[in-house]
């Protein structure tokens, strides 16, 4: 996942999303198990799960390009704390961080 970005708050964002989707996986198949759903259709449903989740895990796998430290900017919490106690407003921030691009 750590590919993706350099971007901690968007690395926090797709931990909070892909920590949902495992959230829901888990409460679905409890849900299926207390309502004695046959083995059969647990299995099945896992498998057609699967199965969907390959081509879209595919495009994830192809999407991503090498990160590179000198062409994306990281920008940390303590940078912008910083930059807001000297006064600047948030437009001047994405003129400095265009103008380091």
């Amino acid at each position: 996942m750590g590919a993706i970005s350099n971007d901690p708050f968007t690395l926090a964002r797709f931990t909070g999303f892909y920590k949902a989707i495992q959230s829901a996986g888990g409460a679905g198949s409890f849900g299926m198990d207390a309502t004695s759903t046959p083995f059969l259709n647990e299995l099945l449903a896992s498998w057609l799960m699967m199965m969907a989740s390959f081509p879209l895990a595919g495009i994830v796998i192809w999407g991503i390009k090498d990160t590179s430290y000198t062409e994306e900017k990281t920008l940390y919490a303590k940078d912008v704390v910083d930059e807001k106690a000297r006064g600047s407003t948030d437009d001047e921030l994405k003129v400095v961080q265009e103008d380091e691009k």
